[in-house]
């Protein structure tokens, strides 16, 4: 069964838009992982996400593959820039 893992990102008071722009580059790098369908990210526009500004949507072809995912080296790197420069949610549905 297909999973969406969706990722919520806060910026810290002294991360720039460059950064996190960089960062939303980075992350959509990772859509050439195994078990990875496709990668979506981008500024919220809207005054719902309680101060969440930019989203992350990965399509993953299962449970297997989040899994594979998480643990994979160059996704691993990747969340630990993230951790430094933001505040971090996440959910895991499957669809």
């Amino acid at each position: 069964m297909p999973i969406q893992h969706m990722v919520w990102l806060k910026p810290n008071a002294d991360t720039t838009e460059t950064v996190v722009d960089a960062l939303l580059n980075d992350v959509k790098k990772l859509s050439s992982l195994p078990g990875v369908q496709s990668i979506v990210a981008g500024k919220n526009f809207t005054e719902r996400a309680q101060g969440y500004s930019h989203g992350i949507i990965v399509s993953l072809d299962d449970k297997n593959a989040l899994s594979h995912y998480a643990e994979h080296p160059d996704h691993v790197v990747v969340v630990k820039k993230l951790v430094l420069h933001c505040a971090v949610l996440a959910m895991d549905l499957d669809v």
